[in-house]
């Protein structure tokens, strides 16, 4: 496998350390338009990226990733963020429609699944509780209580 070159792998390292000390890079509370609610706020599908102004319009169309494009879009209930994680390999992606259109070397053919914790300080595992300091290194590892008893660790939802 080739190590990761440019300037991501740097921009990953210096958020993570950001985060180790407890700071975390988000919109202000200015950024809202004045007068918008929650369902008036832009919504994204977990398994495609499409951005779509509201949850409702998001929630009624259909998605090229769910059942062969019968299906209707899934609301990623993550925040908005510079940068997405894969919560399954650790990988990440400045969008989420980037995320979601490339296949997971840990979903058996499947796409990246986004973890709406975002880039935190530490990951804890759902299922047996080790911290990890970054999910990549948590999702390479296998937990001994998973529920197949054979699969890797995974992160708790945030």
């Amino acid at each position: 496998m080739m190590k990761p070159t440019g300037i991501l792998p740097v921009m990953i390292a210096v958020l993570a350390a950001f985060a180790l000390h407890g700071i975390v890079f988000a919109a202000p509370a200015s950024a809202k338009k004045p007068g918008t609610t929650s369902s008036q706020a832009p919504a994204y599908c977990k398994l495609c990226g499409q951005k779509y102004p509201d949850a409702k319009t998001l929630l009624r169309n259909r998605c090229p990733h769910n059942d062969g494009g019968k299906g209707k879009h899934v609301l990623f209930e993550g925040e908005a963020a510079d940068m997405y994680i894969c919560e399954n390999c650790g990988m990440t992606y400045t969008s989420l429609k980037d995320l979601t259109r490339n296949t997971c070397p840990h979903g058996n053919g499947t796409a990246h699944v986004p973890y709406r914790g975002g880039i935190c300080a530490q990951y804890t595992c759902r299922w047996c509780g080790r911290k990890y300091k970054n999910l990549k290194d948590m999702t390479r590892n296998s937990c001994p209580k998973h529920p197949d008893g054979k699969g890797n660790h995974r992160p708790s939802g945030n």
